[in-house]
């Protein structure tokens, strides 16, 4: 088999992944708006108005595109802006179909010639694209208007690219980076959730260009794992500058430019706006010539290599970013959903960030048990002042200031404050479950910090992420949210010794008689099927298994 049939053969494996799930979807698709913020994305993508902050912007423009094909129906409306969804969830099928293949054909063969081992790659690839397709999570959400079937597209897509960038070793494959840059950026305009790949890119970026040993004893016991806890650092810091520092740059640039322009030289509105436009194209312009120049030059060194990637790919990111153009868009057409008004760089910095919100403390900060105690604030600073909230006045041309924001922000004493503060919310219910298990001592005023990560461990890891994990590929008790008590929406293997002394799963008389449809029992054949998969690429190709272990 040649190269080019092979390809054609693995395109086609994707493309019937993707149908089988279109198709799957499509008939199972919610018939209006169902609960959470559904109801609202339906609304604000037919008309594209503006939802709640941060917003998702290409979502909305991609869901008023869909319901074209309504003709302005309503009763058709809510479903196609569902179907948006379905579609987005067949893309990431799709990707993951050739994602797999492409690992597979890593470890079982070399050379294409063996039609047999053509067979093993496609077949495994569509049984996995497939199997992906019924989980239990991704189905929920592939039939449903909320924007994580589409951020699951970008994550899918950018992971991909990833590998078909490392196997080009052609002078063109940093189109790819720069399209990874580009997906990256566009895919902020639905969710974040596409930023989690990114320091699996650093690492495959890490491998092709480093000689690595054929097994991992041999690259950890080298000198290659010092390169690669860097490429993983450099990987996870790239993360969090995109998302703590670069694009609410960008915002700040705006925002101080603005106010600059109008309340300092007088100028009318979305003055500085449009400087900051121009100003940030010229320096992205700059930057780009003046690297290639470089390099032309023959000046090959790692600074002008690194600065020639960075000016790129961030320029890319910001042009994927101007989807938000269309919310300060829409906003000042006035639309009757117009959440925060931002009509201007300023208020649309404002809603970016989120400060309707407020904060939650990731690192340090107090616990449920200040916000239930008299004298929990400092008494000699109990407030701090929070950033001030302007808005245009029309009347005198200039941004007021319409809440200063002094004393927003609580300050609580230092014995009331710590550590990876995880049981930080204010209702002290959301903790009772929990509570009896680490109770707190008469006069505690804080959770200790073993608590705290107790409780991370236990219940945000153990019962809420592996608990979603098992329903997918254990089994499910049923659909019941549950609140940790052993007859709803817990683990199910369908073995009772596991269930009942193990998972302490107890069945329900609706379990035992069926008439519980979303009672599942696979009797954990995935997950140990999985638990093989896992260890047979850890022995085979350990550089692609460490790149899609950190995708987890």
């Amino acid at each position: 088999m040649t190269q080019h049939q092979y390809n054609k053969f693995n395109n086609l494996t994707g493309w019937f992944a993707f149908a089988i799930a279109l198709i799957t979807y499509a008939l199972t698709i919610e018939p209006s708006s169902s609960f959470w913020d559904c109801g609202e994305y339906i609304a604000t993508s037919v008309k594209l108005q503006v939802g709640h902050p941060p917003g998702a912007p290409l979502f909305q423009m991609l869901g008023a595109m869909i319901n074209i094909f309504t003709h302005a129906t309503t009763e058709y409306q809510a479903v196609f802006m569902n179907l948006l969804s379905g579609i987005s969830s067949a893309f990431t099928v799709l990707f993951l179909t050739w994602t797999t293949s492409n690992i597979m054909r890593r470890f079982i063969v070399k050379s294409i010639d063996n039609i047999e081992q053509v067979y093993l790659i496609l077949g495994t690839a569509l049984v996995a694209g497939v199997t992906f397709t019924f989980t239990d999570t991704f189905w929920f959400n592939a039939v449903e208007a909320e924007v994580y079937a589409m951020a699951s597209t970008f994550a899918a897509l950018i992971f991909w690219l990833g590998f078909k960038w490392e196997a080009d070793d052609s002078p063109t494959a940093d189109r790819y980076l720069f399209l990874i840059a580009y997906c990256v950026g566009i895919s902020i305009g639905v969710h974040m959730l596409a930023f989690i790949v990114i320091p699996s890119l650093a690492v495959i970026y890490q491998f092709k260009y480093k000689n690595h040993p054929d097994t991992i004893k041999q690259f950890i016991g080298k000198t290659h794992f010092k390169p690669f806890l860097a490429a993983l650092f450099i990987g996870i810091c790239i993360l969090f500058f995109i998302f703590k520092f670069s694009l609410p740059w960008v915002f700040a640039i705006f925002n101080n430019l603005e106010l600059f322009f109008v309340n300092s030289l007088g100028l009318p509105f979305h003055s500085g706006t449009i400087f900051s436009a121009i100003l940030i194209t010229a320096v992205a312009i700059g930057g780009i010539s003046y690297f290639n120049k470089q390099l032309n030059a023959g000046h090959n060194t790692m600074k002008n290599r690194i600065g020639y990637y960075t000016v790129h790919c961030a320029t890319f990111i910001i042009l994927g970013f101007t989807s938000w153009l269309m919310l300060p868009i829409r906003s000042n057409a006035f639309t009757p959903i117009n959440e925060n008004m931002p009509t201007t760089a300023v208020s649309l910095t404002s809603y970016y960030n989120r400060e309707q919100y407020g904060s939650m403390p990731l690192v340090s900060g107090p616990s449920y048990i200040a916000f239930q105690s008299q004298d929990a604030l400092d008494p000699n600073k109990p407030y701090l002042d929070g950033s001030p909230i302007y808005a245009p006045d029309k009347s005198t041309g200039k941004y007021i200031v319409v809440n200063d924001r002094k004393g927003a922000i609580p300050n609580y004493k230092s014995e009331y404050t710590g550590l990876f503060p995880r049981m930080a919310h204010r209702d002290p219910n959301a903790y009772r479950q929990y509570a009896s298990k680490y109770p707190l001592e008469p006069g505690q005023k804080k959770p200790t910090l073993f608590q705290n990560i107790s409780f991370f461990l236990q219940y945000q890891i153990g019962y809420m992420y592996l608990r979603y994990f098992g329903w997918n590929f254990i089994g499910r008790q049923n659909d019941s949210q549950g609140h940790m008590d052993p007859t709803n929406g817990n683990v199910s293997t369908g073995i009772s010794f596991v269930d009942q002394n193990i998972l302490s799963t107890v069945p329900t008389l609706e379990d035992n008689l069926g008439s519980e449809k979303s009672h599942n029992t696979y009797f954990a054949l995935p997950f140990i099927l999985g638990l093989i998969g896992l260890v047979y690429h850890y022995k085979k190709d350990y550089k692609s298994f460490i790149v899609v272990l950190l995708l987890h």
